[in-house]
């Protein structure tokens, strides 16, 4: 049996960036239920984050320090 694994991206005013991250992450052959994406984002504007299928995703904001 695989592990379970978390993926976390760090980001910072990079939405388009982070879209194509999360796409190709998607394309990976790992089994879909055995890990997860957890975004910790310290953007300065609100980035929306589509729903993706299957998959278990975190969205995080935090402020600057």
């Amino acid at each position: 049996m695989l592990p379970s694994l978390s993926v976390v991206i760090p980001t910072l005013n990079r939405p388009k960036a982070l879209r194509h991250t999360l796409i190709d992450l998607l394309k990976q052959d790992y089994p879909i239920g055995r890990w997860e994406i957890v975004v910790v984002d310290q953007s300065d504007i609100e980035t929306q984050l589509p729903p993706y299928s299957g998959v278990s995703l975190r969205h995080l904001r935090t402020t600057k320090k």
